[in-house]
């Protein structure tokens, strides 16, 4: 093994090492998107009563499960005393409240459930005390988040409540007597208190009262439909690889397209579960995640990139608008993109895994330019903009994204140099007519081995004296 495969394959390792290793807290990103609840904890004694809010944000526009499927399951220990209908102060926004009672002592959680046949299962649960003890699962997920747009306005009982803490316990390490009934906002006015140091009390007392240990990452192990249908397509865009039938690729290009980008508006985001994967606050991973990046990257370890060729959705679009603008009007410049640019996707990369790891945050998910285009809702701003972009520079230039700023191909690009198979170029025959080079829609030295191949079969279909070949090592 050459140098640099042995560096690529040590890198490989280490992505590996890195998603399996963290120590993390809290709960599932996209549960957190779409359901919202204030207060995110609840602590009473019994005969108390005790508002919780729920709002839901509809996150997928085409999700066919209506806002009153939604269940809000509660534990023997609370009763519904009161409840709103659902009001939707805004499009795809629906906000209900419930006003609960306990009716005897004891602890467990409020399930609120969102079961949709094309998105898969949300559940958000919010942890509930009655009488003294511990809350539920608090030891596991650590402190509440600390956001002051909410602890301004609630008063000092309540935020005690909300950290599972006795409020003359909190005054006393603030260095403050008599305020129980001031909000956030009033302590920080009255006694000077900055919101870091609210924030740091608070936390230092959550994290004695209840000593929490860090734990690791666990594996949902549940599938979906999406999951299987994915592997399918790619075992058989394969065994039409290596049967030489490449026209066939734009039939299983168009098939992804259609049900994964189309259908269930892009939620087969390869690129999200990478970021997913890196997640600081979450304390499952989904095996969907890891299906949707590591059979990819085994499947290319082993045979190259097919999935980027035959299966990727987010090619696809780029490809199609290329190809159609290539018979539309064929004499139509097109550009070449510099193969040292396409270095730029592992920055992309990076971001990803820092964000995800670092903050927490799916950067690639708020800025992801192909969210208008499979959901059919197209807004303004910063996405917008980057949407308008990848559709012109698609017209142009073929696969960009692809070229310039996909963190999977950043991804897959370091297992292409190590595969089993691959496509390779007799040297000893080849007469350097170019005629491989110029149909490479990812604009790689194939000769001399030089830039990324996505296994289209484009330049040994077009080597006539078949002096290109798919073949090991």
């Amino acid at each position: 093994m050459d140098l640099r495969r042995a560096l690529s394959l040590m890198l490989l390792i280490g992505l590996i090492s890195f998603v399996l290793v963290p120590t993390v807290t809290s709960d599932d990103s996209l549960t957190n998107l779409e359901i919202k609840v204030a207060p995110t904890s609840i602590q009473m004694l019994s005969g108390e009563s005790a508002q919780l809010e729920v709002k839901i944000i509809i996150i997928h526009s085409r999700c066919p499960l209506q806002i009153d499927d939604t269940e809000i399951i509660l534990p023997d220990i609370l009763v519904i005393s009161e409840e709103t209908e659902w009001e939707s102060p805004e499009d795809d926004i629906f906000i209900k409240t419930l006003t609960l009672e306990a009716v005897e002592e004891g602890s467990g959680y409020i399930s609120i459930v969102r079961d949709c046949p094309r998105y898969g299962l949300l559940e958000k649960k919010v942890p509930v005390l009655v009488g003294e003890g511990v809350l539920p699962g608090m030891v596991d997920e650590g402190p509440p988040e600390f956001v002051w747009s909410q602890i301004k306005d609630m008063k000092l009982t309540e935020i005690a409540q909300y950290y599972g803490l006795d409020v003359a316990d909190v005054m006393s390490s603030l260095g403050i007597k008599g305020a129980e009934e001031l909000t956030g906002q009033d302590i920080k006015k009255s006694y000077g208190i900055s919101n870091d140091q609210l924030q740091s009390t608070l936390e230092q007392l959550f994290d004695e009262n209840y000593k929490i240990e860090s734990s690791r990452k666990t594996i949902d192990h549940e599938l979906f439909i999406k999951d299987y249908v994915f592997m399918l397509l790619l075992l058989v865009s394969f065994f039409l690889f290596i049967l030489k039938k490449y026209q066939a690729r734009y039939l299983t290009l168009l098939i992804a397209l259609l049900y994964f980008g189309f259908y269930k508006e892009g939620c087969m985001c390869h690129i999200g579960a990478i970021g997913n994967l890196f997640l600081s606050e979450i304390d499952i991973i989904k095996l969907h995640w890891i299906v949707l990046v590591f059979v990819p990257v085994i499947f290319s370890l082993l045979f190259g990139r097919v999935f980027c060729g035959w299966v990727c959705f987010f090619g696809t679009v780029q490809e199609f608008i290329y190809e159609l603008r290539k018979k539309a009007f064929p004499k139509m410049k097109h550009y070449e993109v510099p193969r040292s640019l396409h270095l730029l996707k592992f920055l992309v990369l990076f971001a990803v895994v820092y964000y995800a790891h670092a903050f927490s945050r799916q950067v690639f998910c708020d800025y992801d330019p192909f969210l208008y285009i499979f959901t059919l809702d197209f807004g303004l701003g910063i996405v917008g903009i980057l949407t308008i972009l990848l559709l012109i520079s698609s017209f142009f230039i073929e696969r960009p994204f692809c070229k310039l700023f996909c963190p999977l191909g950043a991804l897959l690009w370091i297992t292409e140099k190590i595969p089993l198979f691959r496509v390779k170029v007799d040297k000893k025959n080849c007469i350097s007519c170019g005629l491989c080079n110029k149909v490479c829609p990812m604009n790689k030295d194939i000769p001399n081995d030089k830039g990324e191949c996505i296994c289209c079969g484009k330049c040994i279909d077009r080597c006539k004296k078949g002096f290109v070949k798919y073949r090991f090592l």
